[in-house]
């Protein structure tokens, strides 16, 4: 693994703490989640880790919020990758929505004038679910479903 500008193996897990050995020899104890979010840390080879859904995070909520939930994950899908989670393969995107054409912030406007609403205040009722990037999770009633503000950390 790439970690503090040279690679590292890993060579023992105990807790939180991960035992590393730099290429030239030396070793050093890192803690896990301070490892991985280190903008420094890639993993150098091996198989690619497989995708997975959050499982459970959105179980018990009311039918109605889970579909609201449902459908601003559509449009922020669409306004991240330029097009929407149902796609059809080889579906251009819509131009207003292109990574490659416009900046974050102007999709982002782009999106909200298609939905009548400002960008920084969605037109969500309190206490409705909505993804919400840095949050993690999905943002319901004030609060991440993972358990966390947008910006706190993990």
């Amino acid at each position: 693994m790439q970690y503090d500008d040279s690679e590292h193996q890993v060579v023992a897990l105990e807790g939180t703490s991960v035992r590393l050995r730099s290429a030239g020899g030396r070793n050093s104890v890192v803690l896990l989640p301070f490892l991985l979010a280190s903008p420094e840390f890639a993993v150098v080879d091996g198989e690619p880790f497989p995708e997975l859904e959050p499982l459970g995070l959105l179980d018990g909520l009311p039918s109605e919020v889970l579909a609201a939930a449902k459908e601003w994950e559509r449009h922020i899908v669409e306004v991240m990758t330029g097009l929407p989670p149902d796609a059809e393969p080889g579906a251009t995107k819509r131009p207003e929505y292109d990574p490659e054409l416009h900046p974050l912030g102007e999709r982002d406007q782009a999106k909200a004038s298609e939905l009548g609403t400002a960008p920084s205040a969605p037109s969500a009722p309190a206490g409705l679910a909505m993804p919400r990037r840095g949050c993690g999770g999905w943002w319901i009633s004030g609060r991440c479903a993972s358990g966390r503000r947008p910006g706190e950390s993990t």
